[in-house]
């Protein structure tokens, strides 16, 4: 027996100048939820840069990734306020899809607040709520990406497409509010967390009998 070795891509943004850059979750973890044994971010001048997971949050599909002292580190892109998106406007996918690095897509966001039950690489089913749907084609590498609107800022971050070989321009992405929230919860508590760190209480209803 030979031990294997599995390789992978995916996309991501830088985020701040530190050397930090977003991405999914499912990009830069194992499928058992640990930890990757090397990690290689290449940037669009070709620099291959050694990168490590600071944290990640496998229930909200997001992760920091950080280099560091990369002197040629690129701006950090800013997220816009998802919020404020109007249905139709023009939505712009970068990535990596298929391993063909730099590829843009265009589409529109075409709704709001969708929820969908996603299989990881594991084959655990994550119950994701509150994606953005979007036209702009995306394939596998795209995971992590921006999904940014015509004024560059990033309205969400690709995730996932409908698992149907008849869907077309069907797409998901984590809103960029979203993207907010989780990456200052992982910057200030750094790791792997399984979990969406929210909670919730369950009711159930039932026949009363004498």
């Amino acid at each position: 027996q030979e031990p294997y070795k599995g390789a992978a891509s995916g996309s991501g943004f830088v985020y701040d100048g530190s050397g930090d850059i977003i991405t999914n979750a499912h990009v830069v973890t194992a499928p058992d939820g640990g930890q990757l044994s090397k990690l290689t971010v290449v940037f669009e001048n070709g620099d291959k840069v050694p990168g490590r997971v600071i944290a990640a949050d496998i229930g909200a599909d997001v992760a920091v990734v950080r280099v560091d002292h990369y002197v040629k580190l690129p701006p950090a892109l800013e997220l816009a306020d998802s919020d404020r998106l109007q249905q139709g406007q023009w939505a712009i996918a970068i990535g990596e899809p298929l391993e063909l690095q730099q590829t843009v897509t265009v589409g529109v966001v075409s709704a709001f607040n969708r929820n969908e039950q996603i299989p990881n690489e594991s084959n655990q089913v994550i119950d994701f709520k509150g994606l953005l749907q979007t036209s702009a084609q995306i394939n596998a590498g795209n995971s992590g990406g921006p999904l940014i609107d015509i004024d560059a800022q990033v309205i969400g971050i690709n995730q996932s497409t409908v698992r149907s070989f008849y869907a077309q321009g069907i797409g998901f992405a984590i809103p960029s509010n979203t993207v907010k929230k989780v990456v200052a919860s992982l910057l200030a508590n750094p790791g792997i967390h399984q979990g969406t760190g929210l909670g919730f209480m369950g009711v159930g209803l039932g026949e009363i009998t004498p």
